[in-house]
């Protein structure tokens, strides 16, 4: 009983767990790290440094990169490793540098869906859905 619960648990945790790639389009600099989604609309939390493209730089560093005004671009790796890995572009919505906190929302993919995530959230909030 005890291993059966384990597997679902670490089943469940896999399948919430998300990898976030940031990068710098025209750069070599990146980072990456994980995520969890917080709700079945694609609202995950991940670690400001992870979206952070001035994370560990100097003032100077930051203002260069300020006057360079090149925004980094967010992807969502889903069930990473598997048959059934997908990638997602994402919005930041949110980051806080003291609580080392940030938000990202899954854009819709080419077919106009983010619904892959629901499967990973079995926990979260369910989404509300407008019926035509």
């Amino acid at each position: 009983m005890a291993a059966d619960i384990s597997r679902r648990v670490s089943e469940h945790v896999r399948r919430a767990t998300v990898m976030v790639l940031m990068e710098i389009p025209g750069t070599k600099r990146g980072g990456s790290g994980t995520g969890e989604f917080i709700n079945s609309n694609g609202l995950l939390i991940t670690n400001n440094h992870v979206v952070d493209p001035n994370h560990g730089l100097s003032r100077e560093e930051r203002a260069k990169n300020f006057r360079k005004n090149t925004l980094p671009k967010y992807r969502v790796i889903v069930d990473s490793g598997t048959k059934k890995e997908k990638t997602y572009d994402a919005e930041l919505l949110y980051q806080s540098e003291p609580t080392d906190l940030a938000l990202l929302q899954l854009k819709p993919d080419k077919k106009g869906k983010t619904r892959a995530h629901q499967r990973t959230c079995a926990s979260c909030p369910k989404a509300h859905s407008k019926k035509d």
